[in-house]
């Protein structure tokens, strides 16, 4: 976040949410079930750095009945203010459970540890114990929380914060956070990014053309990300050093965990506001090589840090590699990175389309999914500014923004499309997840906004293809406790020989967790020919798939 600025000194509701049904005139996107969650911010005005950025939410099976559930991380009065002192109950992060057909309840009361009151920022989802359970990492201002998930419908979540370990260098403001099995032991490690070292003691009145705003991030300094080594049992240790990461400070806000080279080792990739995006290449396992300078995904094409907020993966160019979109600034493009193997990029967004939509927005969170079934991954960016006086500083910005939703019109080449009623009132879009909520094949979109109301949004757009959904599945074993697979790359050939790609990973877009579920777009007049699963440790297998308009479960031999 850059620009110029002088300075100075819950309960279990009895009521079922529910669709009230399609909006014919709601475009891309119709309104889903209002669930009655406001994002609490803080905002007293103090205007305390924290307020403007949070939070994430997350897609998944908590209960374990199959049906995708949303839980929505909440803030609250900032950690340290005076708000905070007085005593007030803050609120808690909520838990909604789903039917499978786009209705939910409020299960907060039965949340257990999870409903947590921190002041929260975002999550992910992971089993890290090997029980077949959920359990979720929420970031925080302040100590970072760890839960188990029980499979107990009374208390679906109970604490397994190790302090030491989630809160090493308080005060901490950490941001995205996600699971994955870098040293291919069978167990998920952990990433952590923090983004400045800041408190409500190192607060400071900044002051713009309409009076006191939120200040720029280059007050605050940088500080270092961390990841842990997973035990299998729920339990990590620090292994930043060990395994060289994090040595470079920076403001991170976006992280992407993915086997970018393709040899079977998953990278990590670390979007930062106004500094170097960073790029760690896994070495086999041994540990992390700083690959940001000969990446080319750094900077933007013309080799400016931009302010980078959350990062999407897919593979938009059709060859197998995963690509990269990275949300900026106001007046910033959202750079489009092709991979272009052996851990070099190629910034495309102005070729793509992408830089001249984007440029008006500031975006946060990211998704590509395939809306419109055509085998074509799209794009959605949660979009709304950061300065709560933006119109005072330029008439082309504005606080709240609508989103922006681009379909692809082939490889590598993206057309902005009317959202729809639900995203394109504006708003102060943050946190975003994707996942099919109703069972009807099509991707969904649930939206965090700060200060205002939870979005869901159900998936209205012509269907220009069939589908098939894929859910992956490790049994535990004693060396192996990743039952989710997360790390897993699928890959789906048709019968032209065209391939469709999808990777299972943890921690998504900006502070949130799309369903890990991958769900792909058959292109009308085509056929799936063969599946095939890479999965975490290296081994591959084979599988028919299924007949379209159905989800398939790969067990793993």
């Amino acid at each position: 976040m850059r620009f110029p600025l002088p300075i100075l000194a819950l309960t279990l509701f009895a009521t079922s949410c529910s669709n009230s049904g399609p909006d014919a005139t709601a475009g891309a996107f119709a309104p889903g079930p209002d669930l009655g969650f406001v994002h609490a911010n803080g905002f007293a005005g103090h205007y305390y750095f924290p307020e403007t950025f949070g939070s994430g939410v997350a897609l998944i099976d908590a209960n374990g009945d199959g049906a995708l559930d949303i839980f929505a991380v909440q803030g609250g009065p900032i950690p340290g203010s005076t708000e905070a002192l007085g005593g007030a109950a803050a609120p808690t992060n909520q838990l909604f459970v789903g039917a499978g057909d786009g209705t939910f309840q409020n299960a907060t009361a039965q949340a257990g540890a999870a409903a947590d009151p921190g002041y929260g920022m975002g999550a992910a989802a992971g089993d890290v114990n090997g029980d077949g359970h959920t359990d979720l990492v929420v970031t925080n201002v302040g100590a970072d929380r760890l839960f188990h998930g029980t499979g107990e419908a009374a208390s679906l979540f109970r604490d397994a914060t190790p302090a030491a370990i989630l809160a090493p260098d308080l005060p901490s403001w950490s941001s995205s956070c996600g699971f994955a099995d870098f040293d291919r032991d069978g167990h998920l490690d952990l990433v952590v990014l923090y983004y400045t070292r800041w408190d409500a003691s190192d607060h400071q009145d900044c002051v713009g053309p309409a009076g006191v705003d939120y200040c720029d991030v280059n007050l605050y300094p940088g500080t270092h990300d961390h990841v842990y080594r997973g035990d299998g049992q729920g339990g990590f240790v620090d292994q930043s050093a060990a395994w060289s990461f994090g040595v470079e400070p920076g403001r991170a806000l976006g992280l992407a965990l993915v086997d970018f080279d393709d040899d079977g080792y998953v990278d990590i990739y670390v979007a930062n506001d106004t500094d170097a995006n960073h790029y760690y290449h896994n070495s086999e396992g041994q540990g992390f090589t700083d690959k940001t300078a000969l990446s080319g995904a750094s900077a933007n094409i013309d080799g400016r840090f931009e302010a980078g907020m959350g990062v999407a993966v897919g593979d938009v160019s059709g060859d197998g590699l995963a690509d990269m979109l990275v949300t900026n600034f106001t007046s910033e493009p959202n750079d489009l990175y092709i991979n272009r193997g052996k851990n070099r990029f190629r910034e495309r967004s102005r070729p793509a389309g992408i830089a001249a939509a984007s440029v008006p927005k500031l975006a946060f969170g990211v998704t590509w999914q395939d809306f419109d079934l055509d085998g074509h991954e799209d794009l959605f960016t949660a979009c709304g500014h950061v300065q709560r006086h933006a119109e005072a500083r330029s008439a082309t910005w504005s606080w709240k923004q609508p989103d922006l939703l681009m379909l692809a019109t082939g490889d590598t080449k993206f057309e902005e499309h009317a959202a729809g009623s639900v995203f394109s009132e504006p708003r102060v879009g943050r946190g975003l997840a994707a996942g099919d909520l109703n069972g009807d094949g099509r991707v969904d979109l649930v939206e965090m906004n700060s200060g205002d109301k939870l979005l869901i949004g159900l998936n209205r757009l012509d269907k220009r293809g069939d589908w098939l959904g894929v859910r992956l599945q490790q049994p535990a074993t004693p060396e192996r406790s990743n039952t989710a697979a997360i790390g897993a790359k699928i890959t789906l050939t048709l019968d032209d020989g065209s391939k469709l790609t999808r990777w299972i990973r943890s921690g998504t877009g900006y502070l949130s967790q799309d369903d890990q579920g991958q769900l792909f777009g058959i292109p009308t007049g085509r056929a799936a020919k063969n599946l095939e699963v890479r999965w975490p440790d290296g081994t591959t297998q084979a599988a028919i798939p299924a007949p379209l308009s159905a989800w398939m479960h790969v067990v793993r031999d």
